[in-house]
């Protein structure tokens, strides 16, 4: 809960949502149809829904749906693909008064590269992301760094403009700052790289409906550049998917303390329940008119 992002709210109305559809399958034993509730390790940052796709465990599934909180309710979440890469320089080490000439400088080689994804920024679209942190900035301040680490999230709602120029883009200005100081350069991907979503406008249709039953009228859609990322995207490619938002307090930010008070109190409760009902519900009518998830899946093909 201290996450602030309201995966505890997230992980009950999946196991909410499973319950009610299996009791609806129980009340209905000609149904041909089986409820899967996946858990997901390590979404936020450690790709777990990629992990789990390799594994098969989606290769029997028609569709695939999760819920998030949000500061509004919404039919869709948009999300930006992410590449997560981190960047070890190593240097020589030397005494920084006494021999700084004799050094490497991994620390010069790092500061170098974040200002170069600084100027890089310029000529990237205005709608992706890169953002960085020094993980290690060096030992001591009397010893020329040996080893210093930066680790960024790359980010952009076209993937294969994420993978194709921007992640070789930084990744260069990597190389260069490691090139200008005579230090060298390991690139590593920290975790899986995660799809921009997409979301399936069948399964969005029959969300909407549901909304507007519970009372949560859905509010304007994000554009696309906006929100963060999930591997929730990932999913989105494999199989048609939806991943709507509901309000947890009116105009919160996630990821804030405001949001993690509130995921433990009574909207966070709320948000379980409506979640778990709205799953549930978009379920149900997939089961009793077949048709519907031929069309989702025909969109999904179309997408």
């Amino acid at each position: 809960m201290g996450h602030g992002c309201g995966h505890n709210t997230i992980a009950a109305a999946g196991l909410g949502a499973a319950i009610a559809a299996k009791r609806w399958l129980a009340d209905h034993p000609g149904t041909a149809a089986r409820i899967l509730a996946v858990g997901s390790p390590g979404e936020e940052g450690g790709g777990g829904k990629a992990y789990l796709i390799e594994a098969g465990v989606l290769s029997e599934v028609d569709a695939a749906m999760m819920v998030h909180p949000t500061g509004a309710n919404r039919v869709h979440m948009p999300s930006l693909a992410r590449e997560a890469v981190e960047f070890v320089f190593t240097g020589v080490p030397a005494h920084a008064a006494d021999t700084p000439h004799e050094g490497r400088n991994a620390l010069d080689a790092a500061t170098l590269a974040l200002n170069a994804i600084g100027l890089l920024r310029q000529q990237i679209r205005p709608e992706s992301r890169v953002h960085a942190i020094i993980t290690d900035g060096g030992q001591a301040p009397n010893i020329i760094p040996e080893r210093t680490a930066i680790r960024a999230f790359v980010r952009s709602p076209d993937t294969r403009y994420l993978t194709d120029r921007l992640v070789p883009a930084v990744h260069d200005c990597a190389r260069g700052a490691a090139l200008a100081t005579g230090t060298d350069v390991e690139i590593r991907r920290s975790a899986p790289a995660y799809a921009a979503m997409r979301s399936n406008a069948v399964l969005a249709e029959l969300i909407t409906g549901t909304l507007v039953a519970m009372g949560r009228e859905p509010g304007a859609e994000l554009p696309n550049r906006a929100g963060g990322s999930t591997d929730m995207g990932n999913v989105s490619q494999v199989v048609p998917s939806a991943h709507p938002l509901l309000e947890l307090v009116p105009g919160v930010t996630m990821h804030t303390h405001e949001a993690a008070e509130a995921a433990g109190a009574a909207a966070g409760d709320q948000v379980a329940l409506d979640g778990a009902t709205l799953l549930a519900t978009t379920t149900i009518q997939l089961l009793t008119e077949p048709d519907l998830l031929r069309q989702a899946k025909e969109a999904f093909a179309q997408e």
